[in-house]
């Protein structure tokens, strides 16, 4: 695994960075347990999935969260569990679980510019 998810056009764009603060705790850092909650995982489930270097690779899934600039948080975690085209018919929660982080990272990238990579 890369040491950060790659840098992205959106991270300039506040309004994106808004839509995961819901992911964030009261000092300003990422949750184990609300990522958990917004992906409708179980925390324990996510803690494995992070593993060690769980701040930093709670990153990754905060840029798959970005989709709640334009979806719920039901609508979210649907499209979680919903087979996908790009993704060989997996879905992304099957390949969060395989650590194909950036490349989810990146499909969401592409849904919300329009522009593939």
């Amino acid at each position: 695994m890369k040491s950060k998810p790659r840098t992205s056009a959106l991270d300039r764009i506040p309004s994106v960075a808004a839509a995961t603060n819901v992911l964030r705790d009261s000092s300003g850092n990422l949750s184990t347990v609300r990522v958990a909650r917004v992906f409708g995982v179980n925390p324990i489930l996510m803690a494995r999935w992070l593993g060690r270097r769980a701040q930093v690779n709670l990153e990754y899934f905060e840029r798959v969260a970005r989709l709640l600039t334009v979806l719920s948080e039901p609508e979210f975690r649907r499209w979680l569990r919903t087979a996908n085209s790009e993704l060989d018919m997996d879905t992304p929660r099957d390949w969060l679980e395989r650590r194909r982080w950036q490349e989810i990272a990146d499909l969401v990238e592409d849904m919300l510019t329009g522009t593939p990579t």
